[in-house]
């Protein structure tokens, strides 16, 4: 392994679900489209950063699904020297009753939930109906960070994954304080399928690039 490349990959991020109906949502699988997707990032990531040591994923079905595909690309050597480990607490924040509807929709059904999230903090402190806020996500994806991470010390890191997911991984390695949340929330807006790649600097973790973006070429 190239010790000048992230030896890490935590991976929560995936592609399109192939939607069916009555079955949950942390157990649909990737979809065709979904598949071939992943399978495209696979090789920029190779190109880019070599094969990872680790991937940790979360518990949904899809999660597991991409970290298997972005090894693809590897030799087979590389491939059993790879571990892929389950996280339970990188799950997803769990939107409970607005999974899957738009704001509008949101603000027909759960008016006073939708009335909340503009006021100060709202988008931190207010659960959404049957689920979760973003304080829950913060805390247990720290715990995540604390219990896991520092085996990694002195190894770059890269994490992919769901908006909520990622800020909190930053939040945590950075040790950002609450202020510096809320100024990444308002002012940065990441694209889906971003990275952000971190490196070690004088025994802290420094985010060294944000928001790459892996998307197909047109031909």
């Amino acid at each position: 392994m190239n010790e000048n490349l992230p030896s890490l990959l935590v991976h929560v991020r995936h592609t399109q679900p192939d939607e069916r109906p009555g079955v949950a949502d942390r157990d649909l699988p990737l979809s065709a489209h979904g598949k071939h997707h992943i399978r495209e990032i696979a090789w920029e990531m190779y190109r880019q950063f070599g094969a990872f040591d680790c991937v940790f994923y979360s518990q949904f079905r899809r999660s597991h699904d991409v970290a298997r595909e972005i090894v693809a690309p590897y030799t087979e050597p590389q491939r059993n020297m790879t571990c892929f480990i389950e996280a339970p607490l990188l799950n997803e924040r769990n939107r409970g009753g607005a999974f899957g509807l738009t704001e509008e929709e949101i603000a027909e059904r759960f008016p006073e939930f939708a009335q909340s999230l503009r006021k100060p903090f709202g988008e931190i402190r207010e659960r959404y109906p049957n689920g979760e806020n973003l304080w829950r996500v913060l805390f247990r994806v720290s715990h995540f960070a604390e219990k896991e991470l520092p085996m990694w010390t002195g190894k770059k890191i890269c994490i992919s994954g769901h908006w909520g997911t990622a800020l909190a991984l930053r939040y945590a390695l950075q040790n950002h304080s609450y202020a510096d949340l809320m100024r990444i929330m308002g002012t940065e807006h990441p694209p889906h399928g971003s990275l952000l790649v971190f490196e070690p600097e004088n025994g802290r973790m420094v985010l060294r690039e944000k928001n790459l973006l892996y998307e197909k070429q047109s031909a």
